[in-house]
């Protein structure tokens, strides 16, 4: 039957996602940024404009929130990272690349690498990205709790597409459900300052913009109807000098910065 020729191809999609083979050679230096994105789902470290060389640790202590540590082996890359909430992972390397991330003992994802593809594997997906310049872009989403496997149903039906448009590069989620529809627009795909990105989702618009201030120092800038952010990062030879955030509802003026606190550890 069709449906079971369509599982058992997604069956062996899977499978071989999961069998790592050479990663391009840009995959490597983007990994802390993709890390960081798995593990908060945002980014509070620009580690795109930062030097990482002989930094062993860095926390942030927000202004009333828990303090976070990022801690680096000698070649730069993360390998652990804690909260106030005693969160605690653990990143484990395999070939020069982050291999898992696990907590308590408990491995909570693997890494796949083929070309410039990875693969995330969790206990409830299998979800791949692509690298293009350097940055990671959605490329497919397979379920793969037994439940799933045992519905004989494991691809999303949602669909992630790639493509060039007006010098930007776009990635546009389609589904079924129009109300999950998307598109997520970058500028440039080199992290080249000022970078815009433009997202859409539910009739709503969101724009993210990374650029140099009056001050010099780095700034991103989140702006949307609801509830705008701005991060202004002063850097000195990709050392973080200073970090402060702020917030504004709708129209409203920025509230008064809050600092953050940054402390680094070096190696000797």
């Amino acid at each position: 039957m069709e449906w079971q020729a369509s599982f058992k191809q997604d069956s062996l999609a899977v499978e071989k996602l999961m069998q790592t083979t050479q990663a391009d050679e840009n995959i490597q230096p983007n990994m802390n940024a993709f890390l960081q994105d798995q593990i908060l789902r945002e980014y509070i470290l620009p580690f795109q404009f930062m030097d990482l060389k002989n930094v062993s640790s860095i926390t942030l202590q927000p202004s009333g929130k828990e303090q976070l540590t990022f801690k680096f082996n000698k070649l730069g890359q993360l390998v652990e990272y804690i909260d106030g909430k005693e969160e605690h992972l653990i990143i484990t390397y395999q070939n020069n690349l982050p291999f898992t991330i696990s907590e308590k003992g408990t491995v909570k994802k693997y890494f796949y690498y083929q070309g410039n593809t990875i693969s995330v594997k969790d206990p409830y997906q299998l979800k791949s990205y692509k690298l293009i310049g350097k940055v990671f872009f959605d490329s497919i989403r397979y379920a793969t709790e037994k439940k799933d496997y045992e519905a004989l149903e494991i691809k999303s039906h949602g669909v992630y597409q790639i493509a060039k448009q007006n010098g930007q590069t776009c990635l546009a989620y389609s589904s079924p459900d129009d109300r999950l529809a998307s598109t997520m627009c970058y500028s440039n795909n080199q992290y080249t300052l000022p970078l815009t990105i433009t997202e859409t989702f539910g009739g709503d618009n969101q724009t993210r913009t990374f650029s140099i201030n009056e001050n010099g120092a780095l700034q991103l800038e989140n702006v949307n109807q609801y509830k705008s952010s701005k991060r202004v990062y002063a850097l000195e030879n990709g050392i973080i000098k200073a970090f402060y955030s702020t917030q504004k509802r709708g129209e409203s003026d920025y509230s008064a910065p809050n600092a953050v606190q940054v402390s680094y550890t070096f190696f000797k």
